[in-house]
């Protein structure tokens, strides 16, 4: 505090503790370092009397185990040279080219077909191909080429002789490849090609199963990241109008539900088909009917108009009713007309 006097005797006290400490402190510091310098000077020692306090008959194990490790020296040779025939360490060290021989067999092949779809296809496999069997860059080139078939196959041939004959060094690299194959393959407006595909992508008188799988392939091709609600909209616009409709009477959010409601509306639309048929058959039956009576009334119409005379003389003429309920039989025949019935005077 401000107020209080320094007391001399505490400070002298207190500077000879802290020299203590240092000193005690250094002292310690020695010891641990001469310790330290006796522990490794004394090791070695107590190897050897731990070596020369060991039994005799450990002394040939050791022995006999140095002995054996230089006889397998030339037996491990011998291994060696067999190996690179097949053997069991040529193995473990021509694993990886052995494993890369087999898995030439699982590379996707091409044939070289301008068709983009097949194309992106076959690139994307390669790709995955790559990814899980781990294939290194340097390999890829030759893996791929000998995948190549047909007009792929003859293209990349005639493009490696090119450079050759214009001193270039052939293609070596995957990223170089690749760019080849694209340009060589892939059209350079294939991103419209396929917007366009999807644009004009319509159910027509395929199944709503088949219209959807196209619907959702064309769409990862594109990408346009569309919301839910625009994709239902494109999707019930490529339907068939009878499916429309019928889908229109309720509210669609998801193409889950859009693709369902589809499904049930084709199933109705195909059941009320299979009834139509037999109706339309009868329909049909009906007017064939009526239109043979009205031909056949026709035709009897004209003949007796035709053969007026001729059907008066020959058919006979129906008798005819008296209207007098009271009046009597009459007997005989007319003597004019021959027919019974009447008589002249009627």
């Amino acid at each position: 505090m401000a107020g209080e006097e320094v007391d001399p005797e505490r400070i002298d006290r207190l500077e000879q503790t802290l020299q203590q400490f240092q000193q005690s402190l250094q002292q310690i510091t020695e010891n641990l370092a001469t310790l330290t310098t006796q522990a490794r000077n004394n090791q070695p020692i107590r190897g050897r009397q731990n070596a020369n306090r060991a039994p005799n008959n450990r002394l040939p194990v050791r022995n006999q185990d140095q002995v054996d490790l230089d006889e397998d020296s030339d037996i491990e040779n011998d291994l060696r040279d067999e190996d690179a025939r097949g053997g069991r360490l040529g193995r473990r060290r021509d694993a990886a080219d052995f494993d890369y021989r087999q898995r030439a067999k699982d590379v996707p092949s091409f044939n070289g077909s301008m068709n983009i779809e097949d194309f992106l296809d076959w690139m994307s496999e390669l790709e995955n191909f790559f990814q899980f069997y781990e294939i290194p860059m340097d390999k890829r080139v030759t893996l791929v080429a000998y995948k190549l078939k047909g007009g792929a196959q003859a293209w990349w041939k005639n493009l490696q002789v090119t450079r050759e004959r214009q001193g270039k060094v052939p293609i070596s690299s995957w990223e170089r490849m690749e760019r080849e194959l694209q340009k060589r393959f892939l059209p350079p407006n294939h991103d419209q090609v396929l917007f366009n595909l999807f644009q004009n992508c319509a159910q027509g008188d395929r199944t709503v199963e088949v219209y959807t799988a196209e619907f959702h392939r064309l769409a990862e091709r594109n990408d346009l990241s569309e919301t839910e609600s625009q994709q239902v909209s494109r999707y019930t616009n490529g339907l068939r109008p009878a499916i429309q409709d019928r889908i229109s009477l309720v509210p669609v959010y998801t193409l889950d539900d859009a693709y369902n409601l589809a499904i049930r509306a084709e199933s109705q639309l195909t059941k009320n088909s299979r009834g139509f048929p037999f109706a339309s058959n009868r329909n049909k039956t009906t007017i064939g009917q009526t239109s043979h009576t009205i031909e056949s009334s026709s035709n009897v119409a004209k003949t007796s108009t035709t053969d007026k005379g001729k059907s008066v003389a020959n058919s006979p003429i129906p008798t005819l009713k008296s209207t007098n309920p009271y009046a009597r039989p009459v007997a005989g025949k007319c003597y004019k007309c021959g027919v019974p019935g009447h008589r002249s005077s009627d």
